[in-house]
């Protein structure tokens, strides 16, 4: 076992990593272990990236509003909301191309509020992929590279482990205008793991793609991030490709932090009505607490609030009934 800026690079098993809430990952698909060598690092256990009442404000209008939460190290977070809600903005101040008005921002215990985003080691990858349409599909995975003291045959190995990780030992050679718009997405992504950034920040990679690619590429991208074993942050508007992808997700609405737990956690506990309906829930009654476990509609149903142990064992009750 060897370190690398500070952190120990060593294998890291595949498979579906540690979730707050039951240690699962609960709607994402069970994946089988992805084969080859493991590539990237393995942190060591514990709060990688923490943020602390940021704010923010553009002419004096508000954008983000005390928001705090922490990452995990491995962990993958998805900033989750509609269009406007500050998930982008919060990125930038992470990724060190914005500053926040107050607050700050710590990596593996060290402030970063000051640091240049050149010198934090993310890596970051843009909804447009912004791939170099004179170099071939080898050459931009390299281009992350060129500030690296690798020798050519370090850098040209490199490349063949990410062409490899993404599914594109072939594509080597190709131009980009040769590219599908999936292939495109992987070169990226493949560029943006290249440098073995210590946190990944991934903005809407999928949004510009039809429904059914996005799907194919969400499943794709879930392996790839379990092998790779990378603190990631990942911006999205989609909450389905934000429950399938995070261990995660952070939900904002407005600049405020409505809600941070893991997927299962904010699909069957929503903390707002709010909440509830962004996640396409239409069937939200308002009602008035009589007394404990009971609840009287405005339509007048009377619902007795049934606890969540007793119901999960009618659950295992019912799935053992043919």
């Amino acid at each position: 076992m060897k370190r690398i800026d500070g952190l120990e690079a060593r294998s890291r098993k595949s498979g579906v990593s540690s979730s707050i809430c039951h240690g699962v990952r609960p709607f994402a698909r069970d994946y089988p272990a992805t084969p080859g060598p493991r590539l990237l690092l393995c942190y060591t256990k514990g709060c990688m990236l923490s943020l602390a009442a940021i704010r923010k404000s553009y002419d004096s209008a508000p954008v983000l509003h005390d928001i705090s939460f922490a990452v995990d190290a491995g962990e993958t977070v998805a900033l989750l909301g509609p269009s406007g809600c500050g998930k982008t903005t919060l990125l930038r101040i992470v990724a060190g191309l914005e500053r926040a008005d107050s607050g700050s921002v710590r990596f593996a215990g060290e402030p970063i509020d000051t640091v240049p985003a050149h010198q934090r080691g993310f890596g970051m990858m843009f909804q447009e992929y912004a791939l170099f349409p004179h170099l071939n599909v080898a050459d931009n995975i390299a281009y992350g590279l060129q500030t690296h003291t690798m020798s050519p045959a370090d850098r040209n190995a490199r490349v063949n482990e990410m062409l490899a990780l993404v599914g594109l030992s072939t594509y080597r050679t190709r131009r980009v205008y040769q590219l599908s718009g999936g292939e495109r997405q992987r070169v990226a992504l493949a560029r943006t793991l290249a440098p073995a950034p210590r946190l990944l920040m991934l903005d809407e990679p999928l949004a510009a793609l039809d429904r059914s690619l996005r799907k194919r590429l969400q499943d794709e991208l879930v392996p790839i991030l379990q092998r790779v074993g990378v603190t990631t942050l990942y911006v999205t508007h989609d909450q389905e490709e934000a429950f399938a992808l995070a261990d995660r997700v952070a939900l904002l609405n407005a600049g405020e932090l409505i809600q941070y737990a893991c997927p299962e956690e904010v699909y069957r506990r929503p903390v707002s009505a709010w909440v509830a309906r962004f996640q396409g829930l239409k069937n939200v009654l308002d009602g008035e607490l009589q007394e404990v476990g009971t609840v009287q509609t405005a339509i007048g149903w009377c619902i007795t609030i049934v606890q969540e142990h007793r119901a999960q064992n009618a659950d295992h009750r019912a799935q053992g009934v043919s």
